[in-house]
């Protein structure tokens, strides 16, 4: 009995088993295929060379779909990449980046210049047509007399200045004081005081660069087709942007309005704390001398018509100006060419007496007066606190007053006579030479 019921017992564990087959035999077959492919993965991933090879085209489609998607995030995350790449790749491969970017830039190059002239020839030729006239010819004439090519003396008519802003802007912050447009577009620029501290920027980089020993300022910045001519006068300076040719002593006329602001308004200026409407009223003189520079420029750039019935448009009377004007160019030849002929009679030194006072000297007071006997640039310190910046014309006279000293520097000494409470300080130097000097109730104690 115990062996049929073992070998009973042996006959349902093999039918199980073979059950158990029949049921798990596709999932076995299933699992091993799961297993081979896990192996091949984890061989992949292992393999950096069979990872990138089968990523390659997933990656291509999966940025095309970014970028049309999120085309701005895509070159906001590239853009930090590209740059370094494009210097990386200019400097070991510039011969490549010109053959590669030469058909386009010189494409687009070509086409620049070609539209540039076609315009200037366009203007010379609109302003040709305004140009010749008798005051054009006139100051052709006196250009050949001089010596000046006549193409100099027409570009006032063909290329008129004109003014476009002015700024007064504080030195010590850069901040904007006052601002005067020719045009109502300039008015509400919302990059005025950018602009005021780019200026201001420039003025202290260029002292920077050339050390504090060279004392001055900068007075002419040129930026694309347009300049731009400073004035300084401690603790501010007027900035002029101007279009075309600038006329003679142009300079000296904006030196000449920022020394009448610094007149007026002196304690508002240097009181200044950013404030603006303290200084409102500074940008009347500044509009007024937009617009009677504006005024003259425009007269001296038109022609004046006159109705045709007049009897000076008579051709008589043309012709008489033809001979009135053939006379007068001939006297002034002639003298022109008597004053170069003839060698000038030597002149004795001049010594002249001290100029009359022009600032009364108080108790314990020096006072400081300077004759120019030429076009003089001077910049003057008081007792280290008031400065004066200007080009001096010949014939002018000038006086300061200090308790302590003066400092002041010439740049042309030959031509500048200093007088010290009345008495000559004698000779500075030669002519066009540039001299510092430290002044006390003793004289003149340092030169240099």
């Amino acid at each position: 009995m115990t062996q049929i019921a073992m070998s009973s017992d042996a006959q349902n564990t093999a039918g199980v088993e073979r059950l158990r087959e029949i049921l798990l035999s596709q999932d076995r077959a299933h699992l091993k295929t799961l297993e081979l492919e896990l192996q091949n993965l984890r061989h992949t991933i292992a393999d950096k060379e069979a990872l990138l090879a089968s990523l390659n085209p997933v990656v291509a489609d999966l940025l095309e779909r970014k970028i049309a998607s999120s085309g701005a995030e895509m070159a906001e995350i590239v853009a930090p990449l590209i740059g370094p790449a494009i210097k990386q790749q200019v400097a070991e491969s510039k011969d490549e980046m010109v053959e590669a970017l030469y058909p386009v830039i010189g494409q687009t190059v070509r086409r620049a210049v070609a539209e540039a002239m076609r315009k200037l020839v366009k203007q010379i030729n609109e302003r040709l047509d305004k140009a010749f006239n008798l005051q054009t010819t006139w100051a052709r004439l006196k250009a050949r007399m001089v010596g000046m090519p006549e193409p100099l003396a027409a570009l006032p008519q063909v290329f008129p200045f004109t003014i476009e802003q002015l700024f007064l802007i504080d030195q010590r912050t850069g901040l904007l004081m006052a601002h005067a447009p020719a045009a109502p577009e300039h008015e509400h620029n919302g990059k005025l005081q950018m602009m005021s501290g780019m200026l201001t920027a420039i003025q202290d980089f260029t002292k920077d660069a050339f050390g504090s020993e060279n004392a001055g300022d900068l007075h002419e910045v040129k930026y694309g087709d347009k300049m731009i001519f400073v004035a300084a006068n401690p603790p501010a300076f007027l900035a002029a942007v101007t279009m075309g040719a600038a006329p003679l002593h142009f300079s000296d006329k904006l030196r000449g309005l920022l020394r009448r602001i610094h007149n007026t308004w002196h304690h508002e200026l240097r009181a200044f704390d950013g404030e603006a409407s303290t200084l409102q009223a500074v940008v009347a003189p500044m509009q007024k001398f937009l617009t009677i520079f504006s005024e003259s420029v425009a007269a001296s750039a038109e022609p004046k018509k006159r109705p045709d019935s007049h009897w000076y448009t008579t051709t008589v009377a043309k012709i008489s100006y033809g001979v009135l004007l053939g006379m007068v160019f001939a006297g002034a030849a002639w003298f022109f060419w008597q004053s170069r002929a003839t060698p000038p009679a030597a002149q004795a030194p001049v010594q002249a007496a001290a100029p009359p006072a022009l600032l009364a000297a108080g108790p314990n007071l020096m006072r400081l007066e300077a004759r120019l006997d030429g076009r003089v640039w001077m910049n003057v310190v008081t007792d280290n606190q008031d400065s004066t910046d200007f080009i001096f014309q010949r014939g002018e006279v000038y006086a300061w007053r200090a308790r302590d000293h003066f400092r002041v520097a010439v740049g042309n000494a030959g031509q500048t006579e200093l007088f010290l409470d009345g008495e000559s300080l004698g000779l500075l130097g030669e002519t066009q030479q540039s001299v510092r000097l430290l002044i006390t109730h003793d004289g003149i104690v340092e030169k240099y």
